[in-house]
């Protein structure tokens, strides 16, 4: 009976998750159309696709949510954010941070129909694994998200583990550290379940935000102080 609702409520969440993109794709397109000519960074379109994972991950009954730690008091004040990696409940919980982020994800996401489209007009930032030119523009878009005043989400893992370990970090999110990106880094937690959507589904899942650290080579780059935290 157990596994029965465990199941029961993750085709719960893949049927919000289906619902929620095709009812957000018009309204992102409406919002993306009002607020591109005041504000290229896109930042409350974003802010709109991320509530669609509050709503998601509210939707099973199995899941339980709470982010907690540091909060920039100024959201338009620009982080490269780091997170490990552990399921696609990663995702859903990263959206309960309280300030708009673009994330950087595998370019494949932008191919599937309606998502990809939802992902472009948010202002999210694809890359294609393993091919220099594409992670050389990728850090150019990253760079051109925080000119323009709105934080960067990295997964410094590349991919999701499979096992629980954390895996070797890619290099961009460390070069974007110091040389790259000149912004300081925050660095997250995310506490909960490895295969979230198979039948082991419940998760007490927790966030906690770091303060960010100072760029690597201050020499070479202009000296940035985080502002001071606030709770969640």
């Amino acid at each position: 009976m157990r596994a029965a609702w465990v199941v029961l409520c993750s085709l719960l969440t893949w049927t919000t998750l289906v619902v929620c993109f095709v009812v957000w794709l018009p309204i992102m397109a409406v919002l993306h159309a009002v607020e591109r000519p005041f504000d290229s960074g896109l930042y409350r379109t974003g802010r709109f696709f991320r509530l669609m994972g509050i709503v998601i991950a509210r939707a099973n009954p199995l899941w339980h949510f709470r982010a907690e730690g540091y909060v920039p008091p100024d959201p338009r004040h620009p982080f490269v954010v780091v997170s490990n990696h552990e399921s696609f409940a990663d995702i859903l919980l990263t959206c309960f941070l309280p300030w708009e982020m673009k994330w950087l994800g595998k370019a494949e996401l932008f191919r599937i129909p309606i998502m990809g489209q939802v992902m472009w007009l948010a202002g999210d930032i694809p890359v294609r694994r393993g091919e220099r030119t594409s992670a050389r523009e990728a850090m150019a878009a990253c760079r051109d998200r925080l000119r323009k005043r709105v934080s960067v989400m990295i997964y410094p893992e590349g991919t999701r583990t499979r096992t629980g370990e954390m895996l070797p970090f890619k290099d961009a999110a460390w070069l974007g550290r110091g040389r790259i990106l000149r912004k300081p880094v925050s660095a997250e937690t995310l506490i909960g379940e490895i295969g979230a959507l198979c039948v082991e589904a419940a998760i007490e899942g927790s966030l906690r935000s770091e303060p960010a650290a100072e760029p690597a080579s201050p020499a070479a780059t202009p000296r940035s102080t985080a502002p001071s935290a606030g709770p969640l």
